[in-house]
């Protein structure tokens, strides 16, 4: 069959120009450990990679028909020896009384409904029923993206969060759980660890995760208050030893956060560990992160995640 010149560039222009438009509507790619319509059935979720030494995982924001955000983010962490962070020039750090009951055992903090006494320090002894609670029974409440950092996956009624290289990065995911003033609590247990390998709540957080708090404990008994404020972390309190912490691997402990306006208390355990105030965050997401200093494959179970709107 003979075509004429004019007509070979016609469809030589028809045949780019499909290829244009197959080229702009790829098939998107869903997130590891993510089943489309399982476990995110109400959510629309647009992935994007920032580039301010993080990786962040955007929402479309939620409307009637949608469940709230869920994000996951990662960030590099600062040793815990050698990084001078600036201190929050508002910050007004309290310390909690040495004398106050001591912490329970790992078996009495993972088993939270078979206990039958509180210490009078425990925010749970008054709080009553959790407006929201997590036993991660599935996948309903999170989202995760794994990259070379880290990775989360819900499985055997627990959340499992690895931390794959001894690189100081942390990584965290947020839930859609929302508020200003709030108690949040964490059941959880370290795995294999060493030293300054870290995990902890992540609050006040903003849709895309690319701000707010985190509050940690490391694996030798230390815990933290952090700012990352986009670009780097903001220290409001050091890394400091506490008795109430569980030190080591495969110990449980219980992470718990009051806010009340600029008001945040710390807790170990249902002890009161530090009161501060702070407003650079107001208010935003609760979610969770972990980090490795020291140790490979760093992993950590998430039993339990508890929330009280206290507004």
């Amino acid at each position: 069959m003979n075509i004429k010149p004019s007509s070979r560039i016609k469809l030589l222009f028809v045949f780019i120009f499909t290829v244009i438009l197959a080229g702009c509507n790829m098939p998107a790619t869903t997130p590891t450990g993510v089943l489309p319509g399982e476990n995110t059935p109400d959510a629309v979720y647009t992935a994007a990679v920032l580039t301010v030494a993080a990786q962040l995982t955007q929402v479309v924001p939620a409307t009637e028909e949608t469940e709230p955000p869920v994000v996951t983010a990662t960030a590099p962490a600062p040793t815990l020896e050698s990084t001078q962070i600036q201190e929050p020039t508002d910050a007004v750090v309290t310390e909690a009384s040495p004398t106050m009951a001591s912490s329970p055992t790992a078996t009495q903090a993972a088993t939270l409904a078979a206990s039958p006494t509180l210490s009078s320090s425990d925010p749970r002894a008054a709080l009553g029923d959790p407006t929201f609670t997590d036993s991660f029974d599935d996948y309903d409440n999170w989202s995760f993206t794994d990259d070379e950092h880290t990775g989360m996956e819900v499985t055997d009624g627990r959340l499992e969060m690895v931390a794959f290289n001894p690189d100081f990065w942390e990584g965290w995911t947020i839930t859609w759980v929302s508020g200003v003033d709030f108690y949040a609590e964490m059941t959880a247990a370290p795995q294999n660890c060493s030293g300054a390998d870290r995990y902890g709540i992540l609050f006040r957080a903003a849709n895309d995760a690319s701000e707010g708090y985190l509050f940690g404990f490391t694996c030798d008994g230390q815990y933290s208050l952090r700012i990352w404020n986009g670009d780097e972390f903001l220290e409001i309190v050091d890394w400091t030893a506490s008795p109430y912490i569980n030190a080591g691997a495969g110990n449980t402990n219980r992470l718990g956060v009051y806010t009340d306006s600029d008001t945040i208390r710390l807790y170990a355990n249902g002890n009161l560990l530090q009161e501060v105030h702070d407003d650079t965050y107001e208010e935003g997401h609760v979610g969770v992160f972990v980090g490795s200093a020291n140790t490979e494959d760093f992993t950590v179970y998430i039993e339990l995640m508890d929330w009280w709107d206290l507004e």
